[in-house]
C-alpha cells in the first residue's frame, strides 16, 4: 500500500539540520560539564511583591540577601547580583509586624546556577496604614536686601502642599520647607520660584514639589546711610 508516512517523514525530515542542532547540543554539554564547578557569594536586593495598596512599609534599611550560588565556572563568573532576585510576597499582609521566611523558593538564579545558601533567612517588617493630609509650607529666607532696604514680608502659593506616607510619620509632620531662598541684594517686590524639601524620607509629596514665593521689599526704617543691611532674618522661618 504505498503512501506517505507523517511519523517517518517527521523523523527523516530535514535530517541534516536535525544532526546539526544535536552535534551542537552535544558540544555544548560537554564544554559546560567539563567546567569546574566553583561557588561564588553575592549581596542581592529584597524585593517586596503584591504590597497592599493601602499599607506601607516603615523599615529604614533596604535589607540585603547574601546569596551564594554554585554552577559551572563560566557562569559564575558571568554572574551578578543583578542576575539574582530574591522577594518576599506580601499578598494578604495586614497592618502590624511580622516576620517573615526566605527559602530557596523566594530566589531566583539564571539557569545553570543553584541556590547553595542564603542569610539572613527571616526578616521582620512593620507595615502601616497609608495616609495623606494638607500641611503648610514653611519658608527659609537667607541673606540681606541691598542697603537701606528690608524685607517686609513674604507669601507662598500655593501656602500649602499634600504629602502621603506611613500615618504615624505624616502625622508627625508639622511642615515642609522650601530650599533657601535668597533675598541679597533685593531693592523691590521679587518673585522667586523654589523647591520644597520634605525632612522625614519615610514621607513623599503628592502633588507639586516646588512653590513660588512672593517677597516684599521696602525702604528700612533707619538712615539710608547705614553701612548694616537689615537681614532677612527678621522674618520669621515659617508659614505666615
Amino acid at each position: 500500500m504505498s503512501g506517505s508516512n507523517p511519523l517517518r517523514n517527521l523523523l527523516s525530515g530535514n535530517l541534516a539540520l536535525k544532526l546539526l542542532s544535536l552535534l551542537i547540543a552535544v558540544v555544548l554539554y560537554m564544554a559546560i560539564s567539563s567546567q569546574p564547578i566553583t561557588e561564588v557569594g553575592l549581596m542581592v536586593p529584597l524585593e517586596y511583591r503584591n504590597i497592599p495598596a493601602n499599607l506601607e512599609i516603615t523599615s529604614m534599611q533596604a535589607p540585603q540577601v547574601h546569596v551564594r550560588v554554585r554552577g559551572p565556572a563560566d557562569v559564575v563568573r558571568r554572574a551578578s547580583q543583578t542576575d539574582i532576585i530574591a522577594f518576599i510576597d506580601l499578598a494578604g499582609a495586614l497592618a502590624g509586624s511580622h516576620t517573615y521566611d526566605l527559602d530557596h523558593g523566594a530566589v531566583r538564579a539564571p539557569y545553570g546556577l543553584n541556590i547553595v545558601d542564603l542569610y539572613p533567612s527571616q526578616f521582620r517588617l512593620k507595615l502601616e496604614p497609608r495616609s495623606s493630609r494638607e500641611v503648610p509650607v514653611a519658608v527659609r529666607l537667607v541673606g540681606a536686601p541691598a542697603v537701606g532696604f528690608q524685607v517686609r514680608g513674604y507669601s507662598v502659593e500655593p501656602s500649602s502642599v499634600r504629602i502621603i506616607g506611613p500615618q504615624s510619620r505624616v502625622d508627625q509632620l508639622a511642615t515642609v520647607v522650601t530650599d533657601p531662598v535668597d533675598v541679597s541684594g533685593l531693592s523691590r517686590d521679587t518673585s522667586l520660584d523654589t523647591r520644597i524639601f520634605v525632612p522625614d524620607p519615610q514621607v513623599r509629596l503628592l502633588s507639586r514639589n516646588s512653590v513660588e514665593v512672593m517677597v516684599q521689599i521696602q525702604r528700612s526704617s533707619r538712615a539710608a546711610s547705614s553701612s548694616s543691611p537689615a537681614p532677612a532674618s527678621a522674618v520669621p522661618i515659617s508659614h505666615p
